[in-house]
């Protein structure tokens, strides 16, 4: 969702060295840089960066192919882990990208640092530019530095029109998850995948407790694994917990055929996933 670090990621004055590269010359102390985006006071060779703007709206897929990044490339080569990935970037941009939910906590915590600010004789940039970090001032061009709203707005923009968030999505929905009959060291869960996008398989990933790695199970509609009827659109797993833990997480993946395109119930899975407590044992 961002570039690699705070300082390229809202810098829209110019671009930021790339691998082992270098920012461009600044100007002097107290007056712009030079319009390659060098910080004030500094002067280095450039890097094969590019433009800030240019850079704060990099594409989701941009180092798929970048050699300067293999690891990155060898993941997102995995057709599950790319949709996984994907998948989570557009829940990022749709829920914490929105305005609404990030100028909120944006805005608190700028009023609970805004008297220590106001204070400091030190600042580089003055009170002035933090009273305009946030939302910008009306009426006036964004400078080099966009306002926090102004960024997360376009950046939002920009992954909505990106090639790779385009769709279409599949959907997913838990229909039910409760205490295996006659087993209460299990939990049955059942889930209905949407009908607008053709879903491939349901896999219903959980652990015990709060930590560790989440195991997958393959969900079934065939009327053997406690989905229902045969071929109802509901599919269904068993999963199962040792008698020390007394809760499973756990949530739904579905993928479209050849792990093109990936949904989750819960919306932000291993994140936050559904938790089933189990009653103690006596």
């Amino acid at each position: 969702v961002m570039t690699r670090d705070n300082n390229e990621t809202f810098g829209y004055g110019g671009g930021p060295g790339g691998p082992g590269g270098m920012r461009g010359r600044g100007g002097r102390r107290g007056g712009p840089g030079a319009p390659d985006g060098g910080p004030p006071g500094e002067s280095r060779p450039a890097g094969p960066g590019g433009q800030g703007g240019a850079r704060t709206m990099l594409d989701p897929l941009a180092q798929l192919t970048d050699p300067n990044r293999p690891l990155v490339a060898k993941l997102l080569s995995v057709p599950a882990w790319r949709a996984r990935y994907l998948a989570y970037v557009r829940t990022i941009a749709a829920e914490q990208l929105n305005w609404e939910t990030l100028g909120g906590r944006a805005k608190a915590l700028a009023a609970l640092i805004d008297a220590e600010v106001k204070r400091d004789d030190k600042s580089l940039y003055g009170y002035r530019a933090f009273q305009t970090s946030v939302e910008p001032a009306a009426g006036k061009a964004a400078g080099r530095t966009p306002a926090l709203k102004t960024w997360a707005e376009e950046r939002r923009a920009s992954l909505a029109a990106s090639p790779a968030l385009k769709g279409p999505w599949p959907t997913v929905a838990i229909v039910r998850a409760e205490a295996a009959t006659g087993d209460d060291r299990a939990l049955v869960v059942k889930a209905r995948p949407g009908k607008d996008v053709p879903v491939a398989r349901l896999t219903l990933w959980s652990r015990p407790g709060k930590f560790g790695a989440f195991s997958a199970t393959p969900m079934f509609d065939d009327g053997k694994h406690d989905d229902g009827a045969a071929g109802d659109g509901v599919f269904g797993a068993r999963i199962s917990t040792d008698a020390k833990r007394h809760d499973l997480a756990y949530y739904v993946e579905a993928l479209t055929a050849d792990d093109a395109a990936a949904a989750y119930a819960p919306v932000r899975a291993d994140a936050e996933p559904a938790v089933h407590a189990f009653k103690s044992s006596k």
